[in-house]
Order: C-alpha cells, then sequence, then structure tokens
C-alpha cells in the first residue's frame, strides 16, 4: 500500500500484477519466520539487484512463509509498505531473535528470580 501517489497509470499497473501475481523474482525458498531473517533478506537483495527497487516490497510477500506472510499483510494495511529499507528493519524487529535470550533462556532467569527471593508470595 503506497502513501504517496503513483506517477502513472503503467507503474501501478506493473505494481499490482507484482503484487498480486505469484513471481517471487528469482527467489527458491521461503523465509519461515523461525530463522534469523538475515539470510533471507541477502538472498532478496541479490536475486532482485537487476530490479526496480519500487518492486522489491511487491515481490517480497511472495517469499514468505504463512506467519511472515501474516506479518506483511498486517504491516501493508496498517502502515504501508512502500519503502524496502522500512520493510526491512520491521522485518528486523519482529522476527530477529539473535539480541534476545531464548524462551527456555527466559524461564530458566524467572526460575532462579523467584527461587532466590527470599519473602514468600503471599494470598
Amino acid at each position: 500500500m503506497h502513501q504517496r501517489n503513483i506517477a502513472t497509470w503503467d507503474t501501478c499497473h506493473r505494481l499490482l500484477m507484482i503484487r498480486f501475481g505469484v513471481d517471487t523474482g528469482g527467489m527458491e525458498s521461503l523465509y519461515d519466520g523461525v530463522s534469523c531473517p538475515s539470510p533471507h533478506i541477502w538472498a532478496c537483495e541479490e536475486a532482485w539487484k537487476d530490479k526496480s527497487s519500487d518492486e522489491w516490497v511487491h515481490l517480497f510477500v511472495h517469499t514468505l512463509d504463512s506467519s511472515p506472510t501474516h506479518w506483511y499483510v498486517e504491516i501493508e494495511l496498517c502502515h504501508g509498505t512502500e519503502d524496502w529499507q522500512t520493510l526491512k528493519e520491521n522485518l528486523y524487529l519482529t522476527f530477529d531473535q539473535s539480541e534476545y535470550p531464548s524462551v527456555d533462556d527466559a524461564l530458566e532467569l524467572v526460575h532462579i528470580k523467584i527461587a532466590d527471593d527470599p519473602l514468600p508470595i503471599c494470598i
């Protein structure tokens, strides 16, 4: 969804055909939303380097598995997806968990904190 005007009908038609088509722009694999998104982003940028950058956000949805596709549609409806850099940043913020502890590590930290707390919880 574009927040700025699209200059010509030809440009609008081209972007609509990409967005609602099935072309992945040469990408063979789908991003699953579980692994780090960096390799997928790099692969997309490499595969699309000869394409116009305004097409990238529209091609991107076709390279996503189920969960990330739902994320993309929500971003598209709420915020717009006209800018590749912003879309890429939002993808990292949503799916890149490398700077955060795993769920097991986080639960272990909570368990230790509760076990070390000298004050009992009164109901």
